[in-house]
């Protein structure tokens, strides 16, 4: 939703209009092209399995995440990412010393390169 409303199209507004039987304001064809989003908790281990696969040099890769808006992190206001990063490491930590997951954890399920939906 957030990237979606970066590059100008407000969908949770027409979400709002479409549930309220109104008319949904159509998204301006102005919206800028080329634009990537970079999810890194499941981007890097996508990337890291397709390289067991096939050849796949990371300066290109890491030149087109340079480029994107991070799905998480932003430098002016890093301490979402910052907390995400930490309950990784403290879920990474608890599993290697045997530790149970806690129940309702934020990051309980599938650990980085697994998604729990699949």
């Amino acid at each position: 939703m957030e990237f979606a409303a970066r590059c100008g199209m407000n969908v949770c507004e027409m979400a709002w209009q479409d549930a309220q039987g109104l008319p949904v304001t159509r998204a301006a064809r102005d919206y800028p092209e080329g634009v990537a989003c970079v999810d890194l908790y499941h981007d890097i281990p996508t990337v890291l399995a397709l390289r067991k696969r096939e050849r796949l040099p990371w300066l290109p890769v890491l030149a087109q995440w340079a480029r994107a808006q991070l799905h998480t992190f932003r430098w002016d206001d890093p301490r979402p990412a910052l907390g995400f990063v930490r309950g990784i490491a403290r879920k990474r930590f608890l599993r290697s010393v045997g530790a149970p997951e806690r129940r309702g954890d934020v990051l309980q399920g599938a650990s980085l390169g697994g998604d729990p939906k699949a």
